[in-house]
């Protein structure tokens, strides 16, 4: 998502990542009501929730992040609720979504390639 939304900035300029982001919404709406193809829409969700998930690795644990909040907090735990989430991001490249990801994102290092040719 990144690589593409730096393409759509270097050919689009300012207007490059709105016009992405609403054809991303739009055109997920549109399939998803008058098409019945919801696909879009559950893609952008899994890719927000998943990268959600990877730079807040914590976030829905409640009851660390309230120990945390403590003024003198346990850290004990810690490392190995850390890598209890690195393993599960790691079983993560083994789905499809990895596949899709690596998809878009050399589509978008591609458009950026082209461009950069262009001038």
């Amino acid at each position: 998502m990144a690589l593409l939304t730096m393409a759509a900035a270097a050919w689009l300029k300012r207007w490059g990542v709105p016009v992405l982001w609403i054809l991303w919404g739009l055109g997920g709406i549109i399939l998803a009501k008058v098409y019945g193809l919801p696909q879009v829409l559950d893609t952008v969700q899994v890719f927000g929730e998943r990268m959600g998930s990877a730079l807040l690795p914590l976030r829905d644990r409640s009851d660390v992040l309230s120990t945390l909040t403590q003024p003198r907090p346990d850290l004990s735990a810690l490392p190995a609720l850390l890598g209890q989430d690195a393993l599960q991001r790691l079983q993560e490249l083994a789905s499809g979504w990895a596949a899709v990801a690596v998809l878009l994102s050399a589509l978008g290092f591609a458009l950026l390639v082209w461009r950069r040719r262009r001038g």
